[in-house]
C-alpha cells in the first residue's frame, strides 16, 4: 500500500492507496469544533397542548398556610439595601430505598414515571415558592408559608448575598442577610486561530490565606462579564464539548471601588482526532475497533507495531466514531477493524493539527485466508440466532481454543477469524456453535477454504444424569460430570462455579445434540484442577432420556513429613503402561501444624510423592488403596 499526505485549504488531506490505486480511507481534515445544533422544538398548538396535559397531572399536595418569615438586608457598611428579591423554595424530603442487588436483566425504562415524577416535583417547587422584595429600609416578609422546612435566597444586580444563619428556616423565622458590592470585570475570551466561541465557561478560585474556594459562570459574547467580590483570584476560561480546551491561568487582584476591568484569555484547542468508520451495508456490526499510534521518522508503524503499542478504543452496536483527545500536532497512523477480526487492519496515516481532525474509515467485509464462513441453521432450517462460537486448534501434544464473536452478513452467514495458524498449520481445527437451545454443535473446517460451512442442528436431547453412591460419600459438591466429544476429549478440566448437582446426585444438563459421548466423571484435585475418575459411552437421542454414571470407592494417603520445617509436599498418579489417555491429577500442599498432609479423593494407582525444596533423590512411590500412610524422610 502507498501512503500520501498532501496539505490543502481548511485543512491537512491524507489517504492511503491500496496496491490498485482505490482509496483505503477518506480525506482527513481538521476543523474547530461548533456547538451542538439545538434540540428540535414544538410548534405553538403542539406546545399549548402538552402544556394542558403536564399541569393537569397529579401531584403531591402544595404546602400552604398563613405562615411568614420576615428579615432584612443590608450591605457590608451596615446600609440597607431595597430592590433584593428573595425566594423562599419548600424543602422536599427525598424518600431512600435500600439499594437491592442489580438485577440479572436492566429493567426497561418507565417513561411514564419518570415524566411524572419531574413534572410533579417542577409543579410543586413552582406553585410552593414564595417571593418578596426588600423595601427602602432593607426589610422583606415571605408570607403564605406552611408548616415545613423553607430554603432561602436572595438576588441583586453587583452582590453577593449571604444569610448570617444558614440552613433551611421555618414559619415565624427572622433572618438577616449581608450584601458584599461584586466588581463587574469584562472578559475578552477568544479561541486561537479562531476567534470568539458562542459560549465558554469563566473559572476563577479565590486565595484567603492557607485555603481557598472556586467556582465558574458563564460567559457569552453577549454578556462578556464576570462579577466577583474584591480578593486574590486565579482565573481561566475553558470551552464545553467533547475537546474542551482552556486557556492559561491569570492572576487578578481586585480592590474595592475598582472599575473599568478588563481580562484577555486565549483558549488553546488541544489537537484531536475523531475516527469515523464506515461499514459494508451487508453486514450486522456487533462492535468495531481502532488504534492510534504516533508515526515517528520517515517509516510509519507497522500493523502489529499499531495493534501492540497503539491506544485503543471500541465502539459498539450502533456507534460509528472514535475520539483520542490531547494529542501533539504530528503524523499518526491510524486504523481499525472489525472487533472478531484483529489480525488484520484497514490503516491510514493522517497528519492531526490544532483542533480536532476528522478521518472516515472504509472498512471492507473481511475475506481471504483465515476467514471462516458458516451458516448456521436451527433443526426447522432457520438461521440460528443467539449464538457463542469457539475455534479450536490442535497439532501434535499442542492446542488453543477459544470463544470468538462472528460478523454476521444479511444473508444470515457468519464471518469468524481462524485465529494464529502458525504454530497449527496441517493440525487439525475445529468449530463450535454454543446456544441456549439447541446445545453445542461442532464440526471441522478448513482454515484455508473460501467456501461456506453449513452447520445444521438437531433436535436435542433433554438430559438428567444421576451419579449413583453421591449422596453420603462425603464428596458432596466436589464432583462434576459432563458430556464429552469422544475424537476431541479435553487435557484439563478445571474446577469454578457453583455445583448444579442436588444432593442425592442428580443434575439436570443443559440441551446436549444427538450424538455418541462420553460421560465422564471428576473430583477436585487441586484449588482448580479436577481429576478424572470415572467414564461410560453415552449415545444421546433426541427427547428426554436418563443417564447414569456410578461413584467410584475413593482412598487418602496421609504423609508425615519428619524432617525440618514445613515445606511443601507433592502428589503424582504414575502414568500407566499402555494409558491413551491420562491426567495426573498433581496437587501439592503445605505441611500442617503437626506436620501431617492427607490426600483425599485418590483413585486406585500407583502415585510419586516429592517434597519440594528437598534434595534430589529417588522419590518414593505408593500402592493405592494397599497403602494409606507414608513417612519422609
Amino acid at each position: 500500500m502507498v501512503v500520501l499526505a498532501a496539505f490543502a485549504a481548511g485543512g491537512v488531506v491524507g489517504f492511503m492507496l491500496k496496491e490498485d490505486g482505490a482509496p483505503a480511507g477518506r480525506a482527513a481534515r481538521t476543523v474547530i469544533e461548533q456547538p451542538a445544533e439545538a434540540a428540535p422544538t414544538l410548534d405553538r398548538e403542539s406546545a399549548r397542548s402538552l402544556r394542558e396535559m403536564l399541569e393537569a397531572l397529579p401531584i403531591d399536595p402544595v404546602p400552604t398556610g398563613n405562615g411568614r418569615v420576615t428579615g432584612v438586608v443590608k450591605t457590608d457598611d451596615g446600609n440597607p439595601l431595597a430592590g433584593v428579591e428573595f425566594v423562599a423554595m419548600p424543602n422536599r424530603q427525598r424518600v431512600w430505598t435500600k439499594r437491592s442487588r442489580a438485577p440479572a436483566r436492566p429493567p426497561e425504562p418507565d417513561l411514564v414515571g419518570m415524566v411524572q415524577q419531574s413534572v410533579s416535583y417542577a409543579r410543586w417547587s413552582r406553585d410552593g415558592a414564595r417571593k418578596a422584595t426588600s423595601a427602602a429600609d432593607g426589610s422583606f416578609a415571605l408570607e403564605g408559608l406552611g408548616d415545613v422546612e423553607y430554603h432561602l435566597s436572595g438576588y441583586s444586580a453587583g452582590y453577593r448575598l449571604q444569610r448570617k444563619d444558614r440552613g433551611t428556616v421555618r414559619a415565624g423565622a427572622a433572618v438577616e442577610f449581608e450584601a458584599k458590592p461584586l466588581v463587574r470585570i469584562e472578559v475578552d475570551i477568544a479561541v486561537e486561530g479562531s476567534g470568539a466561541p458562542e459560549k465558554a465557561n469563566v473559572h476563577f478560585t479565590q486565595r484567603r490565606g492557607n485555603g481557598s474556594s472556586g467556582s465558574s459562570q458563564r460567559w457569552t459574547p453577549s454578556e462578556p462579564w464576570i462579577e466577583l467580590e474584591p480578593g486574590r483570584f486565579e482565573i481561566h476560561a475553558s470551552l464545553e464539548g467533547e475537546l474542551g480546551g482552556k486557556s492559561e491561568v491569570q492572576h487578578l487582584t481586585i480592590k474595592e471601588g475598582d472599575t473599568d476591568l478588563r481580562l484577555s484569555l486565549t483558549i488553546k484547542l488541544k489537537p484531536a482526532l475523531r475516527l469515523t468508520i464506515q461499514v459494508p451495508d451487508t453486514i450486522d456490526v456487533s462492535y468495531l475497533q481502532g488504534w492510534l499510534l504516533r508515526a515517528a521518522g520517515d517509516n510509519p508503524p507497522s500493523c502489529e507495531e499499531l495493534r501492540n503499542s497503539g491506544v485503543r478504543q471500541s465502539a459498539h452496536r450502533s456507534q460509528r466514531t472514535m475520539l483520542w483527545k490531547d494529542l501533539e500536532p504530528g503524523r499518526y497512523l491510524v486504523g481499525a477493524t472489525f472487533g472478531a477480526f484483529q489480525q488484520s487492519a484497514t490503516t491510514a496515516l493522517v497528519e492531526v493539527s490544532t483542533g480536532l481532525t476528522e478521518h472516515l474509515i472504509d472498512l471492507p467485509e473481511p475475506s481471504g485466508e483465515g476467514v471462516i464462513r458458516v451458516r448456521l441453521l436451527d433443526p426447522d432450517g432457520a438461521p440460528a440466532g443467539g449464538v457463542q462460537w469457539t475455534i479450536a486448534h490442535r497439532k501434535g501434544g499442542s492446542s488453543s481454543s477459544g470463544g470468538q464473536n462472528s460478523l454476521v452478513r444479511k444473508d444470515g452467514i457468519h464471518l469468524l477469524s481462524a485465529g494464529n495458524m502458525g504454530p497449527f498449520e496441517g493440525g487439525v481445527h475445529t468449530i463450535t456453535a454454543s446456544t441456549p437451545t439447541w446445545g453445542a454443535l461442532s464440526s471441522l473446517f478448513d482454515p484455508t477454504s473460501s467456501g461456506v460451512l453449513e452447520m445444521r442442528f438437531a433436535k436435542p436431547a433433554e438430559v438428567v444424569g444421576q451419579i449413583t453412591g453421591y449422596a453420603g460419600s462425603g464428596y458432596e459438591g466436589k464432583v462434576r460430570f459432563q458430556f464429552e466429544d469422544p475424537a476431541n476429549r479435553p487435557q484439563h478440566v478445571w474446577f469454578h462455579g457453583k455445583s448444579r448437582i442436588d444432593d442425592s446426585g442428580k443434575m439436570q444438563f443443559d440441551p446436549q445434540q444427538p450424538g455418541e459421548r462420553v460421560l465422564a466423571l471428576y473430583v477436585k484435585a487441586g484449588r482448580h484442577d479436577m481429576s478424572p475418575l470415572a467414564e461410560q459411552p453415552v449415545s444421546l437421542r433426541p427427547g428426554k432420556q436418563s443417564v447414569m454414571i456410578a461413584m467410584p470407592t475413593l482412598y487418602s494417603l496421609r504423609v508425615v513429613w519428619g524432617g525440618e520445617g514445613k515445606p511443601q509436599v507433592g502428589l503424582q498418579r504414575v502414568r500407566p503402561k499402555g494409558a491413551r489417555r491420562f491426567h495426573s491429577g498433581q496437587r501439592q500442599t503445605n505441611v500442617g501444624k503437626d506436620g501431617v498432609v492427607t490426600f483425599k479423593g485418590l483413585m486406585p494407582g500407583r502415585y510419586t510423592v516429592f517434597v519440594y525444596g528437598a534434595r534430589k533423590g529417588k522419590r518414593p512411590v505408593v500402592e493405592i488403596p494397599a497403602q494409606s500412610e507414608i513417612r519422609i524422610p
